[in-house]
């Protein structure tokens, strides 16, 4: 008998250990203290209440997916632990509905939940012909409606990945718009005021939008409301006029504050500049010929 058992336990970590990671499917059996037993079929496995999504209440006879998050050896053999709440769970259902992410076309560059609430996703593309917001989302939203609906509703955000944190800030917030942006990429830090019309949608719900965004972009942020209340002090102002710039043009903040600090501090004010004028006004070449090159792109996309 004892032989039988041990085979037993050997053949469940056998026939689950390569589905560690994977999406398994499974009937709710019953409760056990703070565990949901689900019977997958070859074996039963537990999902843990920490494992579940807030607000989600299974009964017996229902069906249900999840995570095969590990598999646990214990004195009574292994256990097989699911997950709904892991950050895993949502990238591998991204993983079956979204075939430019399983082909590697589309690529998943960052990933930040909070389960039962929100998930952000950053997508890029390897191949320009390939919008990767376009193929998560799907026709008529249909590819991220069907992940939304297997997570019970939580809200899905799912944005273009920029290498650029200023970018990529100003993407991960809409439609709130950041403004006054500084960037200390030694502490990998980001400043930036929002308006008081904005201030809620960048915090969210107990702050979970600005945490998020934090966690999917790997920066600490400072965020201060905007003071409209009365004139702003000529910081203010350079920081104003730098943001617009080196948000139109595309290039780094530190270099957008130089143009401000030397009176270019309009887009307009570059007509007819060439990047002999940008040297003489102590640009290096290689800026200078940045700056010129982007204002020609700007250009380029206006006509």
């Amino acid at each position: 008998m004892q032989r039988i058992r041990q085979f037993e336990k050997e053949r469940i970590f056998d026939d689950y250990k390569d589905q560690v990671g994977d999406i398994v499917s499974g009937i709710v059996r019953r409760r056990e203290r703070d565990c949901l037993i689900i019977d997958l079929g070859k074996a039963e496995a537990l999902l843990p209440y920490r494992e579940r999504i807030p607000g989600e209440d299974y009964q017996p006879g229902e069906r249900i997916r999840c995570l095969l998050l590990r598999i646990e050896n214990t004195p009574k053999g292994p256990e097989l632990i699911l997950s709904r709440s892991s950050i895993k769970f949502v990238r591998r259902l991204l993983d079956l509905e979204v075939t430019e992410i399983a082909d590697g076309t589309v690529t998943v560059e960052g990933m930040a939940r909070e389960p039962g609430y929100r998930t952000k996703i950053a997508v890029n593309s390897n191949d320009p012909k390939v919008d990767p917001v376009g193929a998560c989302v799907g026709s008529r939203g249909a590819r991220v409606k069907s992940v939304v609906r297997e997570l019970g509703g939580e809200k899905i955000d799912i944005i273009r990945y920029y290498e650029d944190p200023h970018k990529m800030l100003e993407e991960a917030l809409r439609p709130a718009v950041p403004r006054n942006i500084e960037v200390n990429a030694d502490k990998r830090r980001i400043f930036f005021r929002v308006s008081e019309g904005d201030i809620r949608v960048t915090l969210g719900k107990g702050g979970i939008n600005a945490k998020l965004t934090s966690k999917l972009m790997g920066w600490k942020l400072d965020i201060e409301k905007l003071d409209v209340s009365g004139p702003r002090d000529f910081k203010d102002q350079v920081s104003s006029a730098a943001s617009e710039i080196s948000s139109r043009l595309g290039i780094e903040m530190d270099l957008a504050r130089r143009l401000v600090e030397r009176g270019f501090n309009s887009l307009s004010i570059f007509e007819g500049v060439s990047s002999e004028d940008l040297v003489d006004a102590e640009f290096s070449q290689t800026d200078a010929d940045l700056i010129i090159q982007k204002l020609s792109a700007l250009d380029s996309r206006a006509q």
